[in-house]
């Protein structure tokens, strides 16, 4: 799949039609974020497009990369028309593999997408070598039918404990007995987290709190507030975050996926709090 993403970039800049700062301009400008991170990727380079190059960030920055890429082009020319095939097969695949139920349906067609793909992909870089990844792809439609959704044995949870460990192997530059040294930090890591007493008990923090009162803001909204926050004084600021989740006025959030599987998301207005209690106005689409 990376190899897809990195060949497509290729040949949609190899036509002069974009610009590796006219793309990153508008990935910076994307404001869809969630938690404490925006998971979006990080800022393309000459180097990584050029030669053999490697995409940079972490597997979920290239997974958001290959979503959103097609908000990332202004035009698509004719000119790399099968490497757009092949980026539209992987896309279908990838929303088949990754998502949490699927119809039996779906199975013979993710057959056909993969068959697609391959073959879409052969013919857009013939002389690009095919990985085992790819043929393994092959075998999806027949464990989807042993085991179920793939997401349910996939290695993101693994990817994602290894990596601080990577990081503090780099770190430590300790190369006698890096197994014992990273077995002993994580550790004392674990019961240092496990005996803390705010572990689970997260503090909520807030930017640019201003107060204000009810006479100040429209009867519809103090209607609204009225059923949560009896006083006419409280306060409004412009995010709200604890240890997981940080939310921003003006920033659009992932909601919850709807029971066609269709994503809904929220647009955060303000954001209102009094004590313990905090209220959001946002606009669900």
């Amino acid at each position: 799949m990376y190899l897809s993403r990195l060949n497509v970039l290729k040949a949609v800049l190899a036509t002069s039609h974009e610009t590796l700062s006219g793309i990153n301009d508008r990935m910076h400008s994307l404001l869809v974020k969630y938690s404490k991170h925006r998971y979006m990727p990080q800022p393309l380079t000459t180097s990584a497009i050029n030669g053999d190059g490697v995409i940079p960030g972490t597997a979920s920055e290239r997974w958001c990369l290959l979503r959103i890429l097609p908000f990332l082009l202004s035009i698509i020319p004719d000119k790399i028309f099968w490497e757009t095939y092949a980026y539209l097969n992987l896309r279908e695949i990838c929303d088949i593999v990754f998502a949490k139920q699927i119809p039996k349906a779906f199975v013979p067609y993710l057959s056909v997408c993969i068959s697609n793909f391959l073959q879409h992909f052969y013919e857009a870089f013939p002389g690009v070598r095919m990985t085992p990844k790819m043929h393994f792809l092959v075998h999806y439609p027949r464990y989807l039918q042993l085991i179920g959704s793939l997401t349910a044995v996939w290695t993101m949870r693994f990817e994602r404990k290894h990596c601080p460990l990577k990081q503090l192997a780099r770190r430590i530059k300790n190369w006698k007995n890096v197994c014992m040294s990273l077995a002993k930090s994580h550790q004392l890591n674990q019961c240092h987290m496990f005996s803390a007493q705010t572990m689970f008990k997260t503090e909520t923090v807030t930017s640019r709190a201003c107060k204000v009162k009810t006479s100040d803001l429209p009867n519809a909204l103090v209607a609204a507030l009225s059923q949560y926050i009896s006083e006419t004084e409280f306060w409004q600021s412009y995010s709200v975050s604890n240890e997981t989740v940080n939310i921003k006025c003006n920033f659009t959030y992932p909601l919850r996926f709807t029971d066609l599987e269709l994503p809904l998301f929220f647009y955060c207005i303000q954001h209102f709090s009094l004590q313990s209690t905090y209220l959001f106005l946002w606009k669900v689409y």
